[in-house]
């Protein structure tokens, strides 16, 4: 019995987008870290030990919490879903990215961290589409405990 080439062809292609589409598609549902970021004054208590006017200190801070437990939810889950297929199908940003920061209802930024390597993606929203604005991509030097940043 002879396997003709085509038959051949046709299982590897048809293999590799089953697997292709299948990452794309685990990426896009798979369980990240979704955070809310906002803009607050500095809690007292870390204030009075900075000695903020002397280091010229700004007293405002980002605070990051959870989604779920985040007082005000800026984007809606539906809206974190359609960001999230954009992000997926997208081929500017890696679709495996571990943490999404809303900080405002145009602004989001992803983080991807590995053990040398840490990418930030800022996205803006224009209209019904998120896009990239800026993308930076920081290399941790393990060995002196230095790190460089690569725009």
């Amino acid at each position: 019995m002879k396997i003709k080439p085509q038959k051949i062809i046709l299982c590897v292609v048809l293999t590799a987008a089953v697997i292709y589409f299948g990452m794309i598609f685990y990426s896009q549902y798979r369980p990240i870290k979704i955070y809310v970021s906002r803009i607050a004054p500095m809690p007292t208590e870390l204030a009075n030990g900075l000695q903020m006017e002397e280091h010229k200190i700004d007293p405002m801070v980002k605070i990051e919490s959870p989604y779920e437990n985040a007082s005000e939810k800026i984007l809606s889950m539906e809206e974190i879903r359609r960001l999230r297929s954009q992000i997926a199908w997208s081929k500017e940003i890696s679709p495996f990215y571990d943490s999404l920061t809303i900080q405002s209802s145009e602004r989001v930024q992803i983080r991807r961290m590995t053990s040398r390597t840490m990418y930030e993606y800022q996205l803006l929203k224009q209209g019904d589409k998120w896009v990239l604005e800026t993308a930076t991509h920081v290399m941790i030097d393990r060995s002196e405990n230095n790190s460089t940043a690569k725009n």
